[in-house]
């Protein structure tokens, strides 16, 4: 999500291609080009839902999903079990994988149905030989979700020369990725009992050796919008543990929300808006502090702002909140303060602000908003309210 051009710089591009039959689940090839001459390589192919979020698409005991790989690509060796899943609900577990000729055979083989949802991804890694010459490859892909019959939805591959292939060192400082669709880098998860694997990002560092010179800045930035659109938020999130020992996944939730464009509060004196809220069950309580600045103006030269910190701390049917006095600046009057509350639907924990901002000359309030940054000191998600 964040800092896309200078990841791409240190991790390899995925290449995606869609499939040439318009379909409600998308299939792609994590690379597309090999160099030929039997070299070794590998690949790996992903099915993804992207139909709108209200399609629900299911899993089924039995459901079988294959890739049938023309024998232009060379000699097909392995394919890597389990395979890899990226979603809330589903797991490798939940699906068996064999090499069975020509074809790569996903099976979902848990016997309780599950979502396949908006943005879930299975992916198999196949491990082959080159072609020794060019050739162009078809990969075709059959499941319940887009056929098994008829016209397949497919992917097409080639087998090259290798001087047609960039290096490794071709990439650029910048590698965007397509747009119109949400983009993420990842580290594929471990198999086994294995750990999860570390991601790093650094900036450039001076030249080894010199005298006095500065590292690269570290920038990280939502993206721009247009007009009064605004621009994106900018999140950084942690999954904590889950209540009992198990094999589901850890909740990420956001512990830090940079808010990208300015809250409106009402346009009168007291003003008011909400800001957040908290999904508590059970026990669980959460914490944190809302950094916020308000400005008001009457249209014209006469300006109100404020800056200061909300305290909130909250269970799932309470909550308490403050405004740090004595952390707290003001150019003109504004008075603001904090309210808290209960926010639909859930009924979640949360917090509001107010202020009763006046000019020195009275003049109605024609701009009224507020900037604000979320701290989250738990394991529970923020909502942030309209």
């Amino acid at each position: 999500m964040l800092f896309v051009a200078l990841i791409l710089a240190v991790v390899p591009i995925v290449t995606f291609v869609r499939a040439d039959v318009p379909t409600a689940v998308q299939y792609s090839a994590t690379t597309q080009s090999f160099a030929d001459g039997a070299v070794a390589s590998s690949t790996a192919f992903c099915m993804t839902n992207e139909t709108a979020p209200s399609t629900v698409l299911t899993f089924d005991n039995g459901d079988l999903s294959s890739m049938l790989i023309d024998t232009t690509l060379g000699v097909l060796s392995s394919v890597d079990s389990p395979v890899v899943v990226h979603s809330a609900s589903l797991v490798p577990g939940d699906f068996t994988v064999v090499l069975s000729g020509q074809k790569i055979k996903i099976t979902y083989t848990n016997v309780a149905s599950k979502t396949f949802a908006f943005g879930d991804s299975v992916c198999a890694t196949l491990h082959f030989t080159s072609s020794a010459s060019p050739a162009g490859v078809l990969v075709r892909f059959s499941n319940k979700f887009t056929g098994t019959t008829g016209l397949l939805p497919a992917v097409n591959l080639q087998v090259v020369d290798p001087s047609l292939l960039p290096s490794a060192g071709a990439l650029s400082s910048v590698n965007p990725l397509p747009g119109g669709t949400p983009g993420t880098v990842f580290v594929n998860r471990s198999s086994g009992a294995n750990p999860g694997s570390s991601f790093g990002i650094n900036a450039g560092s001076a030249a080894s050796g010199s005298t006095d010179v500065g590292g690269g800045d570290m920038i990280m930035g939502g993206g721009v919008g247009t007009g009064l659109g605004g621009g994106g938020n900018v999140r950084i999130q942690t999954a904590g543990a889950n209540d009992l020992s198990g094999t589901l996944d850890n909740l990420l939730v956001d512990r830090e929300i940079f808010v990208a464009r300015g809250k409106q509060l009402t346009l009168s004196a007291p003003g008011f808006t909400s800001l957040m809220s908290i999904h508590l069950v059970g026990t669980h309580t959460a914490g944190g502090r809302i950094f916020y600045m308000v400005r008001a103006t009457d249209g014209g030269s006469q300006i109100a702002t404020e800056e200061g910190v909300i305290q909130y701390l909250a269970t799932a049917n309470s909550i308490t909140c403050t405004v740090q006095t004595t952390d707290k600046l003001h150019l003109g009057t504004v008075n603001s303060g904090c309210t808290p509350g209960f926010f639909n639907p859930g009924s979640q924990p949360g917090v509001s602000i107010f202020d009763n901002v006046t000019f020195s000359s009275p003049a109605p309030i024609v701009v009224h908003e507020v900037f604000f940054r979320i701290t989250n000191e738990s394991g529970s998600s923020i909502r942030l309210e309209p």
